[in-house]
């Protein structure tokens, strides 16, 4: 399954990330930052850049994500 996460490199996010990944599935992290970026992509998932504000950025995460 493919999982859109917001939040994905915050304290809390980042722990589902990982437990995503490692329980098979593919996930999508919002990031706004270039850090954001590295942490996703070194832990296995799919990088959506944005942030909450940016409607936009919300529509293309949860369009390729089944949840």
């Amino acid at each position: 399954m493919r999982i859109f996460v917001t939040g994905a490199t915050g304290y809390i996010g980042s722990a589902v990330v990982r437990e995503l990944i490692n329980a098979g599935h593919k996930v999508i992290g919002l990031t706004r930052s270039d850090i954001g970026v590295t942490i996703l992509k070194e832990a296995g998932a799919e990088v959506q850049r944005g942030d909450l504000d940016d409607l936009d950025s919300i529509r293309r995460g949860t369009a390729e994500a089944d949840a």
